[in-house]
């Protein structure tokens, strides 16, 4: 009875051992809902940052109490695609989807250099290829830009997020590789702290009118008693 006993503790312990050891290891070798397909090759990543419109500084969001764009602003995010694979990939593209309230996506002028084949399958999306191969270790920003949307509502003045339409998202491909990344920002659509001064009219001024008679009269008895007064 207690060798079929300490026979069954063993047979538990090494149960136990084979699901501590195997389980990790079946997880991160494969991927998707049902654990069936091979996870896809991590090493080639997307970073997408957007510009500060204060300090020009590439950040990674802009959030609430961060600086803002206004209506129908240029916004420049930068696009750092990374290679850290061994090989070099001789395809790369880059698919840019803008989200609601931004429109006309398009490669900034001082990296159409970087690129090629670019195309606007619409006015929220824009797509490129990088000019040349992407060797292995290297990395290599692209600056892209989009258009804040002149109309917003005006239940509030403050849109930030992709709660507002204000989350732009970068997928870069490469063989069987993909990385994506997004970047978001805030509008504000009214200049807080700057009032209009009423414009002045004639009735404005009627209740100066007596001082004015009075200095005017004043300055004229001056004038006409200085010579007399030089002549003594």
């Amino acid at each position: 009875m207690l060798k079929k006993r300490s026979l069954l503790y063993l047979i538990i312990l090494a149960l136990e051992l084979a699901f501590v050891l195997f389980v990790p290891n079946a997880r991160a070798q494969t991927c998707g809902q049902y654990g069936t397909d091979a996870c896809p090759p991590t090493d080639l990543t997307i970073n997408k940052t957007v510009r500060n419109p204060i300090t020009g500084v590439f950040v990674e969001n802009l959030v609430s109490g961060d600086a803002t764009y206004s209506p129908k602003d240029v916004v420049i995010f930068n696009l750092s695609i990374h290679n850290g694979s061994n090989r070099s990939f001789s395809t790369v593209q880059i698919t840019d989807t803008l989200p609601e309230r931004l429109t006309d996506p398009k490669v900034d002028e001082s990296d159409l250099n970087k690129v090629k084949d670019i195309k606007n399958p619409d006015s929220k999306t824009l797509v490129f290829l990088l000019k040349d191969e992407l060797k292995a270790g290297e990395s290599r920003d692209v600056k892209v830009k989009a258009t804040v949307v002149g109309t917003f509502p005006t239940t509030k003045t403050l849109f930030c997020g992709s709660g507002d339409g204000l989350e732009n998202r970068s997928l870069v491909t490469a063989e069987d590789r993909r990385d994506d990344d997004t970047a978001s920002l805030c509008v504000q659509t009214q200049v807080l702290g700057v009032t209009t001064l009423p414009q002045a009219g004639p009735e404005d001024y009627l209740p100066l009118l007596p001082f004015a008679i009075l200095g005017t009269v004043g300055i004229a008895l001056f004038i006409k008693r200085a010579p007399a007064k030089i002549a003594g």
